[in-house]
């Protein structure tokens, strides 16, 4: 077994993400795209430009195409649209982008599934058996 040092992770962080192939048949017979592996820094920094919280307005337009342009990438893992290009992925047809952001999503551990293992591996504190009939943590949308 090897320990996580701090030159392995920093080695990690440094490196290329890994890829899942995506069929695309909606730009073209046989075209197949690439969802990446998203860092953390860079998922963080979306879901905050959803949801700053602290009482400002969330921002949820064109929702679904930005998170397909977080997760959209060449083969090395490279992404294709930047944050601010999300408008042109939004253009797209909506078959495709729900393919992408789905796939995106499990790739990267947030869908329903990954959810569920988060879930099941963390351990349960005191307001999670409290008998309240307040939904917790897990329960909000």
């Amino acid at each position: 077994m090897t320990e996580a040092t701090r030159e392995l992770i920093e080695q990690a962080a440094k490196s290329n993400r890994r890829v899942q192939a995506v069929d695309m048949p909606e730009l073209g017979e046989g075209v197949v795209g690439y969802v990446r592996e998203v860092p953390s820094d860079e998922r963080d920094r979306l879901v905050f430009s959803i949801d700053p919280g602290q009482g400002r307005p969330r921002n949820t337009r064109n929702v679904t195409a930005r998170w397909a342009a977080l997760y959209w990438s060449d083969a090395e893992g490279r992404r294709l649209f930047a944050d601010d290009q999300a408008d042109v992925v939004g253009k797209l047809p909506v078959a495709l982008i729900e393919r992408i952001f789905k796939s995106g999503q499990k790739f990267n551990g947030q869908d329903e599934e990954g959810d569920e293992d988060i879930k099941k591996n963390s351990p349960r504190t005191q307001s999670d058996s409290s008998g309240s009939d307040s939904p917790s943590s897990w329960d909000a949308p």
